[in-house]
């Protein structure tokens, strides 16, 4: 079955189809001016910085020399102690054991397995206890070329969680299950996954909203998510539209975390921030405004969600047409994410590249008192030109690091 058929079958064994939304807060902004036609290699431009403001722009006339794009650090796997191990061998061990027409859950000869019956459906099971940042290992093996099955972790009620999977024909994905299903990874194929019946061990790496892909030992992705930052972890399985008996055998569960795992975190409610009024940005340039004081962080860590590219923001801060493909004549971009574990005087540098090679720049400072919110760029040129086509790629750091990044084209 095709990508997209797959992805589509995802999204339908969900509960709801009611788009997670992103977090409402007091909104930051910086715009970017790349000025002048298609960029040539100059002297450095020195960026006006400015403590952003409700319509607040930054202007950098000429794009500063091509350097190359940092490399993101190697993926290592954290040394901690082991917390939970199951090798399936007794039955009371914490997973539920259940059968109906649908689907079975049940103890077999020192294997935990699912059994899917039913066409679209899918199962799983997890066992009581949180846990933040951890290590999961968990072996998984297929009796037919049918369906998709892996580890759900960071799960919440009854269904809301993250899933890793993998099917027997060489794919995997990373979904999240919140008030509808969303794939943070859409399936693609690996070489290192082993097919048909052969067994795949999976490992994911939770570290805050870092998450880390691993199968047979060997890296697959990395990617970042803030929705969940603990919860159970266990075992899915599920099948196609147009197929059934499903059946996958997992063996050898392994977490290691920092800390033992504990009965879940109770939630505390407050009021959400009201969401400021965002005036539209123009191409003005604003005089320097002094250094804020660094404040020290008293929240954390800082975490950015996936960007957003749109063609531009509403009074909300909500994106317009968003895409990841602008068509030609595209005069301005607007970059948006959420964040969390904020504080006043945080600094933010961006880098905007164009065909590999670096196009912009610019540091602005985060200067609301709240520790969740929005921020968004813009990027355009002060002549009302359109921006060149090709292929452009933010990246977003904090002291140093690399926290988020994404890419776009214009056709």
């Amino acid at each position: 079955m095709a990508r997209t058929e797959k992805d589509e079958m995802m999204r339908k064994w969900m509960l709801c189809a009611v788009l997670l939304c992103i977090l409402p807060a007091l909104a930051c902004s910086l715009s970017v001016d790349i000025g002048g036609e298609t960029p040539e290699p100059t002297a450095p431009a020195v960026p006006t910085e400015a403590l952003p403001t409700r319509g607040a722009t930054q202007e950098i006339p000429t794009p500063v020399p091509p350097t190359p794009s940092p490399l993101p650090p190697t993926p290592t796997v954290p040394n901690w102690p082991l917390v939970l191990a199951d090798d399936f061998d007794d039955p009371e061990s914490g997973f539920i054991r259940s059968s109906d027409e649908r689907s079975r859950l049940f103890y077999d000869d020192g294997q935990y397995s699912i059994g899917v019956i039913l066409a679209d459906w899918v199962a799983w099971s997890s066992r009581s206890g949180h846990v933040s940042d951890f290590v999961m290992e968990v072996a998984v093996s297929a009796d037919a070329e049918v369906g998709f099955a892996g580890v759900i972790f960071r799960k919440q009620g009854d269904s809301r969680f993250y899933m890793f999977a993998i099917t027997p024909d060489g794919e995997y994905s990373l979904m999240k299950s919140a008030q509808a299903a969303e794939a943070i990874l859409d399936w693609r194929d690996s070489s290192y996954i082993r097919t048909g019946a052969d067994t795949n061990r999976l490992r994911v790496v939770c570290v805050g909203a870092t998450m880390t892909l691993y199968v047979n030992g060997q890296y697959l992705d990395t990617v970042r998510d803030i929705t969940f930052t603990e919860g159970e972890v266990g075992m899915i399985a599920g099948t196609w539209e147009g197929e059934t008996h499903a059946l996958f055998h997992f063996d050898n569960l392994r977490v290691y975390a920092p800390s033992p795992v504990a009965p879940p975190t109770p939630t505390a409610t407050s009021p959400a921030a009201s969401t400021a009024t965002q005036v539209p940005p123009t191409p003005t340039p604003v005089p320097p405004s002094p250094t804020p004081i660094q404040a020290t962080p008293t929240r954390g860590p800082t975490e950015f969600d996936p960007i957003i590219f749109a063609q531009g923001l509403n009074a909300e801060t909500d994106p317009i047409m968003p895409s990841m493909t602008f068509p030609p004549g595209t005069t301005e971009v607007y970059a948006l994410w959420a964040c969390r574990g904020m504080y006043q005087g945080l600094e933010l540098h961006s880098i905007w590249y164009h065909n590999g090679q670096e196009y912009a720049s610019g540091n602005a400072y985060w200067d609301r008192t709240v520790e969740r919110g929005r921020w968004w760029l813009q990027l355009y040129r002060a002549s009302g030109q359109p921006l060149p086509s090709g292929n452009y790629r933010l990246e977003l750091y904090v002291g140093g690091q690399l926290l988020q990044s994404g890419t776009f084209t214009i056709q």
